[in-house]
């Protein structure tokens, strides 16, 4: 899938299994290009993560509840309420365009090949 901020269109792994959602982006040493969503997930922790990201937290419908800008490694984010989908994304600065009850744009990839 593909996160679209402003003209930034990232590429999401999705994380289902639970030891997918436990490693995410821990000991990650290259830069991150990509992002990951983590599936009926409310609370995240950044430990043993080597580079910021950008965090956000969405309902089942992807629409934004809580927006985390530039946020550094060893931290915890407590539960939040009605969240369900975490995206842990590679920080920008597009991310400020962003506000809590939008809908986060998705986009399916296009894999057709002609």
């Amino acid at each position: 899938m593909i996160v679209v901020i402003g003209n930034n269109k990232i590429e999401v792994r999705e994380m289902k299994t639970f030891f997918q959602k436990l490693k995410g982006f821990m000991f990650h040493l290259n830069p991150i290009e990509y992002g990951i969503r983590l599936n009926r997930c409310n609370s995240i922790h950044t430990y043993f993560m080597y580079h910021r990201i950008d965090i956000i937290m969405t309902d089942k419908y992807n629409r934004i509840i809580k927006i985390y800008k530039n946020f550094p490694s060893e931290r915890i984010i407590l539960p939040k309420k009605d969240v369900y989908y975490v995206y842990e994304l590679p920080v920008t600065e597009d991310i400020n365009i962003l506000k809590e009850g939008e809908i986060l744009q998705i986009e399916k990839p296009n894999h057709f090949t002609d």
